[in-house]
């Protein structure tokens, strides 16, 4: 018999991301039901390119016994919703959104930090101006007692992290969320910096080792970045920028939206100047304002 979490790791490792439920049967199956329709009825599915086309229940339970111990060779840990640290934030996320499983590297539980965590990201050609507030808001959230997330991508994302690795404190952790596999370094001239986010925090990805970024996981990644914090920040965007989309999803999922104003003669601030228009979204010059947004009034 196959258990849940056996099946959720091998729909991970097997390619299934989103949740492949199909159109003429309930949403609401367990990963074990799943895989098993799959094994049994795989016509009824839109299944991934390179799923194995016979599949037997042991094959997919070895499937999942192999990543197990890939994830402890990396020094990893392979988490589902059965296992203690599971974000009970990402219950928020619509089921197609569901990651079937997490791969976290850090000393840090994932669901205690996610609790109390905002996003700050923006476009990775920052100006200078989107870089200094970017370190300096983490910085000073950091040593607030907040946990700074972002997604160790080049311009604010990087200045996020470093602001928060930078802080007085290293009590409190950083957050990565990543487009590919916990055993990845994207981009190669982020080593050093994941390197130091695992080591002073926490780096976290729905994606099986060894996945490649593609423009897609970058835009999938920022649903489940939105989905494990509190509020995101947008520090600088152009119309068009894929940062907007955490932005969009935080709105989505009920999370505060939060943007930082930039120079109306500036390219890069065009879509946090723009985004500020809507009453829904907070306006941001300090870290005093985010505090705030994500803090309820008491009674």
């Amino acid at each position: 018999m196959t258990t849940d979490r056996e099946a959720r790791i091998a729909l991970a490792v097997l390619g299934a991301h989103p949740m492949p439920y199909p159109g003429t049967l309930p949403t609401r199956l367990t990963p074990a039901e799943v895989l098993d329709r799959i094994i049994t009825h795989p016509d009824t599915f839109s299944l991934p390119a390179g799923w194995p086309t016979q599949l037997t229940a042991a094959q997919a339970r070895q499937k999942g016994n192999d990543a197990q111990d890939y994830a402890d060779h990396l020094d990893a840990l392979l988490i589902t919703p059965d296992d203690e640290g599971w974000p009970q934030a990402v219950a928020d996320l619509p089921d197609n959104a569901q990651p079937w499983c997490l791969w976290t590297k850090g000393a840090y539980d994932l669901n205690s930090i996610s609790a109390r965590s905002v996003a700050i990201t923006g476009a990775r050609a920052a100006t200078a101006y989107g870089q200094h507030v970017a370190e300096q808001l983490a910085a000073d959230v950091t040593e607030q007692g907040w946990t700074v997330a972002a997604g160790a991508a080049y311009g604010i994302d990087a200045a996020a992290h470093r602001g928060a690795l930078g802080a007085s404190t290293q009590a409190v952790p950083t957050m990565a969320v990543l487009a590919f596999g916990i055993d990845r370094h994207y981009p190669l001239a982020h080593a050093p910096l994941l390197d130091a986010i695992t080591a002073h925090g926490v780096t976290v990805t729905p994606y099986k080792p060894g996945t490649q970024p593609t423009r897609a996981l970058f835009q999938d990644r920022t649903q489940l970045l939105a989905a494990l914090t509190r509020g995101t920040v947008l520090v600088e965007a152009g119309q068009r920028s894929t940062s907007a989309l955490t932005h969009h999803h935080a709105g989505s999922l009920r999370r505060v939206q939060m943007a930082v104003p930039g120079p109306v003669s500036s390219a890069q601030s065009l879509g946090t100047n723009q985004i500020l228009k809507s009453p829904d979204v907070r306006l941001i010059t300090g870290y005093y304002d985010i505090i705030e947004a994500l803090t309820p009034a008491q009674p």
